[in-house]
């Protein structure tokens, strides 16, 4: 019993040191065999089916019949729209694996909020410290040794160590750097710096695009309390319109002397050079959906009948649940976040969500959710104790 009751006081603790540096390393060696081995899909399957499972003991036993009748809801629209579209073999296997990817960062989600106090943040802070060094030495063999499973784009320049997909390691350093603005723990500092260069050698657009915008934001925040009150409004307009035009000419710097983003640029304009084809990716899905869906798909979902997603979180999760189950996942998600979270932090988060809103492939991409709920609960847990004294 007393077994028991130590891991169910750790658990999420645990469950982070056993499976986070479980879903990195799978996530590598696919990477690395190209996409042969593919360890990495049946861990999620294992993790949704564990995690899965802890939630629906602590939703029943604390009786929560709301959420699970809610969860029920997305999966019975899911069954629903798979059986009216009249979908062949490949396409319902396509429809029940996406469908799969955006449930797993529900059940994530809720499953830290069900066992938040037992989420121990000096244990997970480490495993995070020794990722950040790890991936960092990575980056830079692959820099100076030129190995391609280290290198981010096959086409132009990227390197992020470790990570699958530059998806991964975009959400990884842009949380990191936000959770080591926050602390004051020792080495702060040295791991902030570190998560910055780390995230200037991915050469995703979204990471360069975070970097100017917090560092604009963090600017902002630090000085705006230092002036007077008859000269904000002043303040406000003159620094705004700096930071649009400092930002617009870094997206432009980026565009410009990135060989592959250039031609885009030229041949397409900046909007699709800015978001990599999501916008004509949206035209593409818009004119299949008009083909294809019938009038209840546009409020129950119908991802099946589309040839792939937009990347673009909400397109993505109105394909799968439509307008009710999009409202019904965007209820439980922020519901759910919202009862935990200190509600000062949102302001300090607001560069990664713009970032989140402008990059996409949040939502369904499992080691993503992961790694970024992880990092958020830290920056919760690690902000409450900075500076209202809670213990961690």
């Amino acid at each position: 019993m007393e077994y028991l009751k130590k891991l169910s006081e750790n658990l999420a603790t645990l469950v982070v040191l056993f499976f986070l540096p479980l879903v990195l390393a799978t996530d590598f060696i696919y990477k690395v065999s190209a996409g042969v081995t593919r360890y990495t899909f049946s861990l999620k399957g294992v993790i949704v089916v564990v995690l899965g499972f802890f939630v629906l003991r602590k939703v029943l036993l604390s009786k929560q019949y709301k959420t699970l009748g809610l969860l029920l809801i997305l999966v019975a629209f899911n069954i629903i729209s798979n059986y009216t579209l009249n979908l062949d073999q490949q396409a319902i296997y396509y429809s029940l694996y996406m469908q799969s990817l955006f449930l797993f960062g529900l059940i994530i989600v809720v499953f830290f909020q069900q066992f938040y106090d037992s989420f121990k943040v000096k244990p997970v802070l480490n495993l995070l410290k020794l990722i950040i060094v790890l991936n960092f030495v990575l980056i830079l063999i692959g820099y100076f040794f030129e190995a391609p499973f280290f290198k981010s784009y096959s086409n132009r320049f990227g390197i992020n160590g470790m990570f699958k997909s530059n998806a991964e390691a975009s959400y990884f350093y842009m949380l990191a750097i936000t959770l080591f603005y926050i602390y004051k723990g020792k080495f702060s500092y040295f791991f902030l710096i570190t998560c910055v260069l780390s995230s200037l050698f991915c050469g995703s657009k979204t990471l360069y695009f975070f970097l100017l915008i917090s560092s604009v934001y963090f600017v902002f925040i630090k000085i705006k309390s230092r002036i007077e009150r008859k000269y904000f409004g002043v303040f406000m307009t003159v620094f705004f319109i700096v930071a649009i035009s400092l930002i617009s000419l870094g997206i432009l710097y980026i565009i410009e002397n990135n060989e592959v983003l250039n031609r885009v640029y030229t041949d397409n304009g900046l909007i699709t050079a800015f978001f990599s084809y999501r916008d004509v990716l949206i035209v593409d899905v818009i004119n299949e959906v008009t083909e294809r869906w019938h009038l209840i798909h546009y409020f129950i979902g119908g991802i099946g009948a589309v040839s792939y997603t937009t990347q673009t979180d909400f397109v993505d999760l109105f394909l799968n649940y439509g307008f009710i189950g999009t409202s019904i996942y965007l209820f439980i998600y922020f519901r759910t976040i919202y009862s935990y979270s200190n509600k000062k932090i949102i302001l300090l988060l607001i560069p990664v969500i713009l970032s989140i809103l402008l990059r996409g492939n949040f939502l369904h991409y499992p080691s993503v959710s992961l790694i970024s709920i992880v990092i958020f609960v830290t920056i919760n847990k690690i902000y409450k104790k900075e500076y209202y004294g809670k213990e961690m």
